[in-house]
């Protein structure tokens, strides 16, 4: 598929790092995006990046979950795992990573029309993302060992949804035969 972008949403130190309850099977999934960012380097495909960032304590979503992602602190960097970046991060300030962010617009100018996603908060931060990019016409896959919730239960219901309803649910392996 030469028109795939491979999303990678929330990767994040706030996350991953500095509370490792809201994430389950994490160096697995880190290790599986790693890997999927490298083949799509390679192949050269489009790789995104969606990083959530908060500028104020009032910001309404701190009314549901503790402060988090804040501008110009560590929490708020891509995990170092993956890091150099291989491609631009959109900043976003709710659960999707195509809301107000020009990430839909970006793929558009390179002509995706298929999507690989993987991040955190399968329950929210995916689930969001899918449901946008759904609404935007894309051929979307949601790569299950390369995703992450605070409860594997969280996780699976969510994919369940998404596999009836939005999505394809592939495994890494499957991916790797898309690029």
């Amino acid at each position: 598929m030469k028109n795939l972008a491979l999303i990678v949403v929330d990767m994040q130190n706030d996350f991953l790092v500095n509370n490792s309850k809201i994430a389950t099977n994490a160096p697995k999934v880190i290790a599986n995006i790693k890997e999927l960012v490298g083949l799509c380097k390679k192949k050269r495909h489009q790789i995104c990046y969606s990083k959530d960032e908060h500028v104020s304590l009032d910001d309404k979503e701190f009314e549901r979950f503790p402060p988090h992602c804040m501008v110009g602190t560590e929490g708020a960097n891509i995990i170092d795992q993956l890091l150099p970046l291989h491609g631009p991060a959109f900043k976003k300030n709710t659960y999707s990573s195509f809301w107000n962010t020009g990430l839909h617009e970006f793929l558009q100018s390179k002509n995706i029309d298929t999507l690989l996603i993987t991040g955190v908060q399968t329950h929210l931060c995916i689930l969001s993302t899918v449901l946008n990019a759904l609404f935007y016409g894309y051929n979307i896959y949601v790569v299950a060992d390369c995703v992450t919730s605070t409860t594997h239960f969280r996780k699976k219901t969510a994919l369940k949804w998404m596999n009836r309803y939005a999505a394809q649910i592939i495994n890494q392996q499957e991916a790797k035969k898309l690029l």
